[in-house]
């Protein structure tokens, strides 16, 4: 009796124990299933299959089922795991039984929320089916479940699915540490899930915003397209009409009656007005398009200054009224800054003033401040540049618009021409170089715009030597490749030089320019650089590789308007650039440079020292 009750108190222990190992066992098996599954890398749908079959070898059960709730709130058998004997739900189309299944036992858990007044349902176990109430048995028993339980899934505080577990063969009872472990990993894949979702999210967002960009820079490539196809287009045929307009202006106008004359001026100064509209438009559409970049470089500011005052002081004298630029002593002679976007600034502001003035006069004013240094700029000051005039004034509900694209100011005594981008390519130039641009006026008492613009200013070099020669005929006569597909423009160089006593010699591309100079040698090319067959700037490199004593000048003829392709020019070997519409007077000034440069002055350096901004 004793032997059978010995027995029978060590089989109780050996089941307890092994109970209690099944629970051990289990626990590694969460501590080490859990994080490796969502530690992965996996996209969320293919690792919750994986983890619905690591489920059932652990809790070894019949079936695990995930059920995925979609945003209408019904429901898809997405991932499960059964054992020997039993057939799929996923294989065969889902019976009516087993499409409700899901449904109620997302209605359960609902339930289960309200009676326990939690925004969270807990899981819910049941462990003999048979003994539920009659709605429970009848679905239940439909699919021949004899136990279950539902753990809840969500993202974030909305009932995303459900993590179903079925015993098809017998009843079973839950135990405590298996409700728990299910309710640590419902929490922990719903982290998960929220987790996955978030990050699905932000790769959308991620990938929307990439191809919005490449949306962006293929419009913006079009663009530049665009823009230089109509730079061509438009320049080409205007250098045409100036360029022929100069040679009859130039030796052939004694020839010319008086009424010739005068309309050969109205060519010319048409031509001009329409070429100043196809710059403002193109460089408007530049800077809407991003394709507008500094050129900074050193120059004497008081040449500009001078070059401007001259130019402009016959058109202020010929409505009447006077034409003063004064700046302070100390204002810089040479700077660094973006010398062609400053003149065009100027340009802007000073031709608007004249244009409106018709009675006193229009007055620029140039001062300078140091600034404190810092590691961008060397030697940094604010210039300022204020330009006065004694016109009608501007009221002051118009001031807040000014600036606007194709604005122009209405009132008596202004005449509506032009495109009304000036001041508005005027202002964006300023912001591009770092500056600001303000304009004051008052009806009747005229206007002062006045732009700060930071830059630097540069000690006076050992050699002087002027940026731009006086345009005079050469001493020399030199021989000249023209080199340009269109064969009026090449038609035009040879009229402007060919009369003067140069050699001339024509090429319609760049082969034709390659093969001429290995057989004439000359001293200049006009290269054009738009050609085909070969562009010019393949051309130039040719010529300066087979050069090897440098002795041929290149100079780019371009109708671009784009300022950067200048670097690309002389990076393939051109001395210099022409941009098309050219006056004959730059080209002269250009083989002045190059091939008759005059002498040069040699001086000391001057220090300078400037006012404190204020």
């Amino acid at each position: 009796m004793l032997s059978v009750f010995g027995v029978g108190l060590w089989g109780a222990v050996a089941i307890l124990l092994w109970h209690r190992w099944q629970q051990l066992r289990q626990r590694l098996v969460w501590q080490g299933l859990l994080p490796q599954l969502l530690s992965s890398t996996v996209e969320m749908e293919p690792l919750l299959e994986r983890l619905v079959v690591s489920v059932r070898d652990v809790l070894r059960c019949d079936r695990v089922i995930l059920y995925r709730l979609d945003d209408a709130w019904n429901g898809t058998f997405l991932a499960e795991s059964l054992g020997d004997g039993l057939e799929s739900w996923l294989e065969e189309p889902v019976a009516e039984d087993l499409q409700r299944l899901g449904a109620w036992h997302k209605g359960q858990l609902l339930s289960v929320t309200a009676k326990a007044d939690s925004q969270r349902p807990p899981l819910c176990c049941v462990s003999n089916v048979p003994a539920e109430g009659p709605s429970a048995k009848g679905l239940l028993t439909a699919v021949g479940a004899k136990a279950y339980c539902a753990v809840p899934l969500y993202n974030g505080s909305q009932l995303w699915g459900l993590l179903l577990f079925y015993e098809h063969r017998r009843t079973r009872r839950w135990q405590a540490l298996e409700r728990q472990q299910l309710h640590c990993l419902g929490q922990q894949l719903s982290r998960f899930i929220q987790q996955s979702r978030l990050q699905a999210q932000q790769q959308r967002q991620i990938q929307t915003l990439q191809s919005e960009k490449a949306a962006a820079l293929a419009a913006n490539q079009s663009k530049s397209e665009f823009l230089a196809y109509m730079s061509h287009e438009l320049r080409t045929p205007l250098n045409a009409i100036l360029g022929f307009t100069q040679v009859l202006q130039g030796e052939a106008a004694e020839a010319l009656p008086p009424d010739q004359r005068q309309s050969v001026d109205i060519i010319g100064r048409s031509g001009e007005h329409l070429l100043r509209l196809v710059n403002d438009i193109l460089d408007m559409s530049k800077i809407e398009a991003g394709q507008m970049v500094l050129n900074e470089q050193s120059f004497d500011l008081h040449q500009l200054l001078a070059t401007l005052e001259d130019m402009l002081r016959l058109r202020a004298e010929g409505k009447g009224i006077t034409l003063t630029f004064e700046y302070a002593t100390d204002t810089p002679q040479y700077i660094h800054a973006d010398e062609q976007k400053l003149r065009q600034i100027l340009l802007n502001l000073l031709g608007n003033a004249i244009k409106f003035t018709h009675d006193g006069g229009v007055t620029c004013r140039v001062w300078a401040e140091s600034l404190e240094p810092d590691s961008q700029m060397i030697n940094p000051i604010q210039l300022f540049i204020a330009v006065e005039d004694t016109g009608p004034g501007i009221d002051s509900e118009e001031l807040d618009t000014l600036f606007e694209a194709f604005h122009q100011v209405q009132g008596a005594g202004r005449q509506q021409e032009g495109t009304g981008l000036g001041l508005t390519i005027s202002r964006r130039f300023v912001q591009l170089m770092g500056g600001k641009l303000g304009v004051i006026s008052e009806l009747g008492q005229g206007s002062t715009f006045t732009a700060r613009i930071p830059c630097q200013w540069r000690a006076q070099p050992q050699v002087v030597a002027p940026s731009a020669p006086v345009a005079t005929a050469p001493n020399r006569r030199y021989r000249m490749l023209v080199t340009d597909d269109d064969a009026t423009s090449r038609l035009l160089l040879t009229k402007l030089f060919g009369t003067a006593g140069h050699e001339i010699r024509q090429a319609a591309n760049g082969q034709e320019a390659v093969k001429i100079w290995h057989e004439w040698k000359p001293d200049l090319v006009w290269m054009d650089i738009r050609m085909p067959l070969m562009d010019g700037c393949e051309a130039t490199r040719r010529i300066k590789t087979a050069d090897i004593d440098n002795q041929t000048i290149v100079i780019a003829l371009t109708a671009s308007a784009f300022e950067e392709q200048r670097q690309m020019m002389l990076a393939s070997g051109c001395n210099d650039f022409v941009r098309k519409p050219f006056k004959r007077e730059e080209l002269l000034s250009k083989i002045q440079q190059h091939l008759d440069p005059p002498a040069v002055a040699t001086v000391s350096p001057v220090p300078m020292t400037l006012p404190q901004a204020s």
